[in-house]
C-alpha cells in the first residue's frame, strides 16, 4: 500500500489536526517513473565566500554597473564581491543608516536609497544626492522620508508619501520642484514603486496604480486608465520580482501573483498567518532559480517559506537549531547564486555543497535538517502497519566523515501529530550500497485518524525521496 508523501508544507489549521511538512526539501516532477510521478529533492548547502563587517541590508547587481559585481550593503559601506575571483572591496563613500535599502540602475548610474535618503553611485563610489530640490520635494509634501527607487527610461523614479519623483535623463542627481506626480485613483500613500517591462507600478496601501511613459520630456509619465486594482500592499520588501511578475504582500498579508487586472492569491492560509504573525516591518522577499523551479521566498524572523512557480507549492526553509533560515538576502550573478545574512557572512548556494555555510567544500559546516511527511488516510481502524519502506536513493554516503552511512529518521503518529512514537534510524545505504533497503517493521496500529509518518535526514550525504510503502510483505 502507498502512502502519499507530502509534496509541499502546511501548518495545522487547529489544535488536534496533522501538518504536513517539506521542510528544506522540495517537490519535482519526476517523468521516468509512472507509478512514482513525484520526487522530493533536497534544498542545497552553501560554501563560505566573504565574512563582512555588518549585517547585510540588500545585495544588487546589474551587468553595466561596478564592472558587475555584487554590491552587498552591510553597515555603512557598500562592499563589492567579484565572481570572476571571488574577490571583495567597497565602494568610496558611505551610506546612512542601518534598515534595508533599495537600489536601481540606469545606463551609467547606481542609484540608492539608504535611512529614507537617496545615493547616487558612479560604480567606484556612492555619495548622498547634492540637489537641494530633493529636500524641496520631500517638504512640498509634508514627507520626512524617500520610500523606494527604481528607473525608467533612463530616469531615475522616487516615491515618497502619495507621490512619486522623477529625474532628468541620465543625471540621478538633477531634479526640480516640479518633477513629481500624485497618485490618482485613491489618496492612499504610496508602499513603494517597480517597474516591470515598460510599466512603472505604483503599489499604495489600497491600490496599485500602471504609469507609462508618454514620450514627452516635459510631461513624461501618465497613469494608465481602467488598470488600476483595489488591492494594497503592506511593505516594501515584500515585493519581489520573478517569472517575469512581481509577488507581494497584500494589506491582509496574503501573497499575490501581479496579474492583468487583478493579482490573484498564490499564498495559502497558513503562509499568510504567519506573515501578519510577523508584522509588515519583519517580512522579507528574495528569489533565485534552479534547474527549472523559480523560487520566491519570505522570511520572517520566526520563518522562511517558498513558493516554488513550476510545481505552484510551498515549502519551508530553516537553519538547524533556529526558527527560520539564517539568510535574508540572494542574488543571481554570473551564473551563481548566492546569499548573505545578518552577521554579515556571505556564501554561495549550490547543491554540490552539503551543508549549510562550509568553510570549504570538505570541511562540515552546519548541518542542514530535511523533515517530510507521508499521511496514511481512510485505512481500516486498528490496522497494523507491520513493514514501512522509504523509497529514495541508495548508496548516497559520502567518502569519509560524517555522513559516510547516512541514516534516516522516523516517527509515527496515530492521533494527527499530537503524540509521536520514539525516533527510530534506518541506513540511506554507504557509497556503492545501490541495493539498500530502509525498512521500519511494527510501527503500530492505525487509528480513525489514520496515522502520520515524520521522516528526518541531517546527514551531509545528497539524497532523494520517491515514496513510502506500508505492509507490502502482506
Amino acid at each position: 500500500m502507498r502512502v502519499p508523501m507530502a509534496t509541499s508544507a502546511a501548518s495545522a489549521v487547529v489544535t488536534g489536526l496533522a501538518e504536513k511538512k517539506c521542510h528544506n526539501v522540495y517537490r519535482e516532477p519526476h517523468p521516468n517513473d509512472p507509478t512514482r510521478e513525484n520526487v522530493l529533492i533536497e534544498a542545497p548547502g552553501s560554501l563560505q565566500r566573504a565574512d563582512f563587517a555588518g549585517a547585510c541590508r540588500g545585495m544588487w547587481q546589474a551587468d553595466g554597473h561596478a564592472s558587475g559585481n555584487v554590491l552587498i550593503a552591510q553597515g555603512t559601506t557598500l562592499s563589492t564581491f567579484t565572481p570572476s575571483g571571488n574577490s571583495t572591496g567597497s565602494l568610496t563613500g558611505t551610506i546612512a543608516g542601518t534598515d534595508r535599502g533599495d537600489f536601481a540602475f540606469t545606463e551609467t548610474q547606481g542609484f540608492g536609497l539608504f535611512n529614507g535618503g537617496l545615493y547616487v553611485s558612479t560604480g567606484t563610489a556612492i555619495a548622498a544626492v547634492a540637489d537641494p530640490q530633493y529636500a524641496t520635494l520631500l517638504s512640498d509634501a509634508s514627507a520626512t522620508a524617500f520610500t523606494s527607487v527604481d528607473t525608467l527610461g533612463q530616469r531615475g523614479l522616487f516615491t515618497y508619501k502619495n507621490r512619486f519623483g522623477f529625474t532628468a535623463v541620465l543625471a540621478l542627481d538633477d531634479v526640480t520642484a516640479l518633477n513629481y506626480y500624485t497618485a490618482e485613483s485613491s489618496p492612499d500613500d504610496i508602499i513603494a514603486g517597480r517597474v516591470l517591462g515598460e510599466f512603472y507600478y505604483l503599489l499604495g496601501s489600497q491600490t496599485i496604480e500602471v504609469w507609462s511613459q508618454t514620450g514627452d520630456s516635459a510631461d513624461p509619465f501618465a497613469a494608465q486608465a481602467g488598470m488600476t486594482q483595489q488591492v494594497g500592499c503592506a511593505c516594501r520588501d515584500g515585493i519581489v520580482k520573478a517569472d517575469n511578475s512581481l509577488f507581494f504582500v497584500d494589506e491582509a498579508f496574503n501573497v499575490r501573483r501581479l496579474g492583468q487586472g487583478g493579482s490573484p492569491i498564490v499564498s495559502e492560509p497558513w503562509v499568510s498567518a504567519a506573515l501578519r504573525s510577523a508584522g509588515a516591518a519583519n517580512i522579507i522577499g528574495k528569489t533565485y532559480q534552479d534547474r527549472g523551479h523559480i523560487f520566491v521566498e519570505y522570511r520572517t524572523p520566526s520563518a522562511c517559506m517558498v513558493f516554488d512557480v513550476l510545481t505552484q507549492e510551498w515549502h519551508t526553509r530553516g537553519t538547524n537549531l533556529t526558527a527560520t533560515w539564517r539568510y535574508t538576502d540572494i542574488i543571481t550573478a554570473a551564473g551563481r547564486v548566492f546569499v548573505c545574512d545578518a552577521t554579515g557572512q556571505f556564501d554561495e548556494l549550490s547543491r554540490d555543497y552539503t551543508s549549510e555555510s562550509m568553510a570549504n567544500t570538505t570541511t562540515m559546516g552546519t548541518e542542514i535538517v530535511r523533515e517530510f511527511t507521508a499521511h496514511l488516510s481512510g485505512a481500516p481502524d486498528s490496522l497494523p502497519i507491520t513493514t514501512l519502506r522509504l523509497e529514495s536513493a541508495k548508496g548516497v554516503g559520502v567518502a569519509t566523515g560524517q555522513g559516510v552511512d547516512p541514516i534516516v529518521r522516523m516517527r509515527a503518529s496515530t492521533d494527527g501529530g499530537n503524540t509521536w512514537t520514539n525516533w527510530r534510524d534506518r541506513k540511506l545505504g554507504a557509497q556503492g550500497v545501490y541495493d539498500q533497503r530502509t525498512v521500519w517493521h511494527r510501527c503500530g496500529r492505525t487509528k480513525l485518524a489514520g496515522m502520520v509518518f515524520q521522516f528526518q535526514k541531517s546527514d551531509p550525504a545528497p539524497a532523494a525521496y520517491l515514496g513510502v510503502v506500508v505492509n507490502e510483505d502482506l
